[in-house]
């Protein structure tokens, strides 16, 4: 009977496939870290490294929390707290990578060569601009006055940063 039995299994149809079961296979269980969506606290710490300004941070984005969002608004509409533990762990993680990326700059370069080059690219279209406007007629404009001849000017010749045209 068991030879039997065993020869039956081994001959067995194999079982028919409905049409969702290749989902049972990439369903994740309930205990599935991805299926947190809070960062843990691991890694946003190691990114910052440094236990004053972890609490400062945390401390700080508490209160932000407390005061703009559960104590405003979000106390009144569910007594829920896991939204806001959930976004300071965003918020937390967000603050941390930006720290990250802050310690992989080069200070010295940017002091003493992007930002001047910067400024002085800045003083330059300045001065390129005060000039076909005219610097007598600058002088005797108000201060709205010549930031809105600036701006005109910057604008025909398309040297406008794009953030300060209105669609209007």
């Amino acid at each position: 009977m068991l030879c039997m039995m065993i020869i039956c299994d081994r001959y067995k149809r194999p079982r028919s496939h409905t049409y969702l079961s290749h989902l049972e296979k990439k369903q994740l269980s309930l205990n599935d870290p991805r299926l947190s969506s809070a960062p843990s606290p691991a890694k946003w710490k190691r990114k910052i490294d440094s236990p004053v300004v972890e609490n400062a941070m945390s401390d700080f984005i508490d209160k932000i929390l407390k005061d703009f969002v559960v104590d405003l608004w979000y106390s009144e509409i569910t007594p829920d707290k896991e939204f806001p533990d959930q976004i300071h762990a965003i918020i937390m993680d967000v603050l941390a990578e930006i720290s990250a990326r802050l310690k992989e700059i080069n200070l010295v370069d940017l002091l003493t060569r992007d930002l001047v080059d910067l400024v002085g690219e800045h003083l330059e279209l300045f001065r390129r601009n005060q000039a076909a406007i005219g610097v007598d007629v600058m002088k005797t404009l108000s201060s709205e006055e010549r930031d809105d001849r600036l701006k005109f000017h910057l604008l025909n010749s398309k040297e406008l940063h794009p953030a300060l045209i209105s669609p209007e």
